[in-house]
């Protein structure tokens, strides 16, 4: 496998993600203010913090996906049919148990926590309690769905994966019409139809898996060795994965203790733009990661640092051209979009941004430790440092610091977190920490400062002349877009995007 025919791949199932993620956005932006309009600020609070408890402890959902996506890109790299049917059947196992695990943690100690610490309205607790039993039920489907799911992604089917999201879109929009509706307009109906909606989706995406990948079965029998290489990666990877997770919904949850579900609104508004936003890097990595694994798995090293240089900043640009415009016209954004916006929303937006940005620094890093399936020690430190970012956000606000105070710990636990990953993967897979950071990160660094530069001196000018935010917009598009492609690409590396572009855009013709 060429790196040009890699790079080809990835570029196509790149620009089919964007086109799916960019229609989701809009969709996700107009349906929140729906959302917002009609429960109120405390009920979607209330929707988003319960829905927070059992994102606790359904972590394993998304460490299980990674999981599984590794091993079967691995079998495909190898070319080994038999291995992939074995690993199809042992993660079906797999799955099955730790959803159960699940289910009745949720219903124990998710349950105590939740009528003994969540600060929730009285009036709104009937119908918290059925968000909290529909996200258990969501959970349950979800982990069970993850083996086919990553049938999909190994094997780089984009489109379907691609076509089922837009449904699933136009669907949640739907929900948001009928939101407006008077049998509708209350957080228990809101809670019952996003759950149809997500069973409906996982539904379909399992029937096209079975039906295209049917020489992948399950097999009623046990083995025993590949059952304990996979559930030793699941498990360390679930131990990452938590600690994520954990700080996460953790500093939600002080936050609700200290301030009250009003700011969980805020925050949750915050985190769908920032989720808005990442979903660009998230697409763009899940079309490059098989690559990584296959390439490791074929034995060529060198051609997978290639991948890890040119992945890792292209997920740092990606997300920077259209972080910065955001970032820097966040007010009139959230008056536009909400037109009534929660305290302490913007400045968390502007926050959030700059701590992702810091965090992806590390680019595909992650990914490419998981590779090579030995994350012991990755994941030992990675979840340390994660996890002190709860106890920094509490004894900030014991302090008496503000809410945002909580965004500064994050961006300080990301520094780390990057600073570690970089040192810890130099002994994985022969990184060179040197050449990963004059590859890498001296040019995403250089392009944060000459946009800003940039910008600043465009804004300079055009304040003498209109006061337009739209087209300020457009102009810090444009000069990061330039930026990203002249200073933040190489001059191969710009050769090859002029390439796969041209050759997308005459098979578009």
């Amino acid at each position: 496998m060429s790196e040009l025919t890699s790079n080809q791949r990835i570029a196509k199932n790149t620009i089919l993600l964007y086109l799916r993620m960019l229609l989701l956005m809009f969709i996700s932006f107009y349906t929140s203010r729906v959302v917002l309009k009609v429960l109120g600020v405390d009920d979607f609070g209330v929707y988003n913090v319960v829905g927070g408890i059992v994102a606790m402890l359904s972590f394993v959902s998304n460490s299980m996906s990674l999981a599984s996506n590794r091993f079967f890109s691995f079998a495909l790299g190898k070319q080994d049919i038999n291995l992939l049917n074995r690993t199809y059947s042992t993660t079906v196992i797999i799955h099955f148990v730790f959803s159960v695990i699940i289910v009745v943690l949720a219903e124990t100690v998710g349950l105590w926590y939740f009528y003994n610490y969540l600060n929730i309205p009285v009036k709104s607790m009937g119908a918290a309690m059925w968000v909290y039993q529909l996200s258990i039920a969501s959970t349950f489907i979800a982990i069970n769905n993850v083996p086919s799911m990553s049938l999909i992604v190994s094997h780089e089917d984009m489109g379907i994966y691609a076509y089922v999201s837009l449904l699933e879109g136009i669907l949640k929009l739907g929900v948001a019409f009928m939101l407006m509706l008077p049998q509708f307009g209350n957080l228990q109906a809101y809670a019952i139809l996003t759950f149809t909606v997500s069973v409906v989706i996982r539904i379909l995406l399992r029937i096209y898996s079975r039906r295209k990948y049917s020489y992948c079965k399950f097999q009623n029998k046990f083995d025993k060795g590949l059952f304990k290489e996979i559930y030793g990666f699941v498990g360390w990877q679930v131990v990452g994965s938590f600690s994520w997770l954990l700080r996460n919904q953790g500093v939600n949850l002080v936050l609700n203790s200290f301030f009250g579900p009003a700011l969980n609104a805020s925050r949750a508004l915050a985190m769908q733009v920032n989720s808005g936003i990442t979903s660009l890097v998230s697409n763009f990595q899940m079309a490059s990661n098989p690559q990584i694994v296959k390439t490791y798995a074929s034995g060529n090293i060198e051609s997978m640092h290639k991948l890890l240089f040119s992945s890792s900043k292209m997920s740092f640009l990606l997300l920077f051209v259209f972080a910065f415009p955001i970032l820097l016209n966040a007010t009139d954004i959230l008056h536009l979009w909400l037109g009534k916006v929660p305290e302490y929303a913007v400045a968390f937006v502007q926050l959030i941004i700059i701590a992702t940005l810091i965090d992806s620094l590390s680019g595909t890093l992650q990914h490419t430790a998981l590779a090579t399936g030995k994350i012991q020690k990755y994941t030992k430190v990675v979840t340390m440092i994660m996890l002190s970012d709860i106890l920094l956000v509490y004894l900030a606000f014991r302090m008496d610091m503000p809410p945002t105070a909580m965004i500064y710990a994050d961006m300080i636990v990301y520094f780390c977190a990057f600073m570690a990953r970089l040192i810890i993967s130099r002994g994985l897979f022969s990184l060179s920490v040197r050449e990963f950071l004059r590859e890498v990160t001296y040019y995403e660094c250089l392009v944060v400062v000459l946009s800003l530069l940039g910008a600043g001196t465009y804004k300079l000018l055009a304040d003498a002349l209109y006061d337009n935010f739209i087209l300020d917009i457009i102009m810090y598009f444009v000069i990061c877009v330039s930026v990203c492609f002249f200073i933040g690409l190489s001059a191969a590396e710009r050769a090859k995007v002029k390439i796969l572009l041209m050759a997308r855009f005459k098979r578009t013709c």
